[in-house]
């Protein structure tokens, strides 16, 4: 949502310290008390106008927007968010969504300031529009890696950590003629309910203009031929923008370090969202 403020003593221009404080004051004024809520800061705005820090800090300015993302949670997660902050003897811990550490990964490292990435992560896949370097929308799904992996897992009476080898062995091509059959056709029918839930979400980025044909795919379901073959088809993307061919990546996470898998503790799309967090806590400026 975007939380606005009206600074004292109007036409003046905003410290960074100031911005913290606004913001602080704003989520406490908006967060649910019944709830454990976290929020964190995805863009500013300045009379109207998409800002950062330091042009705030050289604007006369009437009123300052924050384009925040609300996190609500249960008491009990609460709780354990209060515990993992103090187990490490006062160590600051900072928690953010994985949304804002994508932004800035993504702007910082790769240059990009327009793209769609499209997170298939263990639980849901989550959908995220960069526009201007900003964040424009976040649209989450309960469809990710582990379904594919729990269906595999039922066809072929194994457990979850077996149908993890087979899909392995799948997507390297390494499996057998018979098993490689039994699963692509599997994997067909159930990329394409995977589907049914993407295209639905995507009429909640229609009202912020086209979608970038630059389209970032990750997380552990992206080693999936099928995912990425139906983001590559051209039936989708010219409903929601200007051209119907996108131009698929599928981003590995040592992308963000110009190849670098930092000595093998990186691996694959699967951590890229790891690797977001760790260009995060190195060049984010916080107010």
């Amino acid at each position: 949502g975007l939380w606005t403020i009206h600074p004292p003593g109007s036409g003046r221009k905003i410290s960074r310290r100031e911005l913290g404080v606004y913001f602080q004051n704003l989520f406490e004024e908006n967060r649910d008390s019944k709830r454990a809520s976290l929020a964190y800061p995805l863009g500013l705005l300045v009379n109207g106008y998409t800002a950062t820090p330091e042009v705030i800090e050289r604007t006369s300015a009437v009123e300052v927007g924050f384009k925040t993302l609300v996190l609500s949670f249960p008491e009990t997660v609460g709780a354990r968010l209060t515990e993992m902050r103090q187990s490490l003897g006062g160590l600051p811990i900072e928690f953010i969504p994985m949304a804002a550490a994508l932004k800035e990964a993504v702007t910082f490292s790769l240059s990009l300031k327009d793209a769609f990435l499209v997170d298939v992560g263990g639980d849901e896949t989550t959908l995220l529009l960069l526009k201007g370097g900003e964040v424009g929308q976040i649209v989450s799904f309960a469809v990710g890696a582990h379904h594919f992996l729990r269906g595999l897992a039922k066809i072929s009476g194994t457990s979850l950590e077996e149908a993890e080898s087979k899909k392995r062995q799948y997507v390297q091509g390494l499996a057998s003629e018979k098993v490689r059959l039994q699963l692509q056709e599997f994997l067909r029918q159930e990329a394409e309910a995977w589907k049914k839930e993407f295209l639905a979400k995507l009429d909640y980025f229609y009202h912020l203009g086209p979608l970038p044909p630059k389209i970032l795919l990750l997380g552990g379901g992206a080693h999936l031929p099928e995912i990425a073959s139906i983001l590559r088809g051209k039936d989708w993307l010219g409903n929601f923008s200007y051209t119907d061919t996108p131009e698929v990546r599928i981003l590995d996470a040592s992308d963000f370090f110009q190849g670098s898998s930092l000595g093998g503790f990186l691996q694959g799309p699967e951590d890229a969202g790891l690797a977001s967090l760790i260009i995060f806590s190195l060049h984010y400026e916080p107010f």
